[in-house]
């Protein structure tokens, strides 16, 4: 079992490692919505989805708020970007796309 956790450990470590490189490549500003991913500890936060406040350079972490209105600070590296949500404008709900389908 030992073993195992070690190798989820490492398994971790590598995702967050790249996704620190890729997240240093994306442009991270207050507003933007994130996943928080891959935490060793505090792992109920895993999954939570907040906005980005602020980015607190003494600590290299982002500030997060939730919707019940709680923050918590996170390395880039245990954010994910989530897809802003769009306006919906008419007929980009993909109608012309089924269309061309048929």
């Amino acid at each position: 079992a030992a073993k195992r956790e070690k190798e989820e450990n490492a398994l971790r470590e590598a995702r967050c490692k790249q996704r620190r490189k890729d997240n240093q490549a994306l442009e991270f500003k207050a507003g933007l919505k994130v996943m928080v991913a891959d935490l060793a500890n505090n792992t109920e936060k895993n999954g939570a989805i907040g906005s980005l406040v602020e980015f607190l350079t003494a600590k290299d972490r982002w500030t997060v708020r939730f919707s019940n209105n709680t923050t918590n600070n996170f390395k880039i590296d245990n954010l994910i970007l989530q897809p802003e949500e769009e306006v919906p404008q008419p007929a980009a709900d993909g109608g012309e796309e089924a269309q061309t389908r048929k």
